[in-house]
């Protein structure tokens, strides 16, 4: 009975051993820029680290903050030609502890960094079409990134900038037609 009970501790050690070690793997090797610049040994890692959030990147401060504020908008258009717009909410200038404490949805914007790519598109358009507001047939969906870039830190008052005084681009991320279920 004591050798099964032994058997079962040194077991259990070494399943605790391995997690730590691939847990440990897994921040040091998943932080690749974009999957695409992945290679075999990395993407699992990659993967893993993205399910179980330890791959934080942390561009809100460094090494490579984003250099653009971005805004995602859908403009749905239904078959009688009405219009329905949704933008995503941007925050306001917060006060100091509550922008500290807002800050961990916005380190790690899974909305920022993967609406533009193809393979989510039709996520999103699913998504789009499964909301409250969708009251009738869809013609056309279009998502479109508003962005501008952050001016340089003012050197009196409030360091950011507002974000109503940014000049903003608009540009299409893509146009989705239900009519014939294909991306224009």
């Amino acid at each position: 009975m004591r050798h099964c009970y032994s058997f079962f501790v040194t077991l259990r050690q070494k399943f605790i051993s391995t997690f730590i070690i691939f847990n440990v793997l897994a921040i040091l090797i998943a932080p690749v820029k974009t999957v695409k610049d992945q290679n075999l040994i990395q993407k699992p890692f990659y993967y893993y680290a993205l399910w179980t959030r330890l791959l934080q990147r942390w561009n809100l401060f460094a090494p490579d903050p984003r250099k653009d504020a971005t805004y995602y908008r859908v403009e749905v258009t239904f078959n009688d030609f009405s219009q329905y717009m949704w933008r995503r909410p941007y925050p306001t200038n917060w006060g100091f502890f509550y922008r500290h404490l807002c800050y961990n949805w916005q380190k790690y914007d899974l909305a920022v960094t993967h609406m533009e790519y193809p393979q989510f598109w039709d996520d999103i358009v699913n998504f789009i079409a499964h909301q409250d507001f969708i009251t009738k047939p869809i013609k056309r969906i279009r998502l479109s990134k508003m962005k501008s870039p952050w001016p340089p830190p003012k050197l009196e008052g409030y360091a950011f900038t507002e974000v109503k005084d940014l000049i903003w681009q608009d540009v299409t991320v893509f146009v989705y037609d239900f009519e014939n279920k294909k991306y224009l």
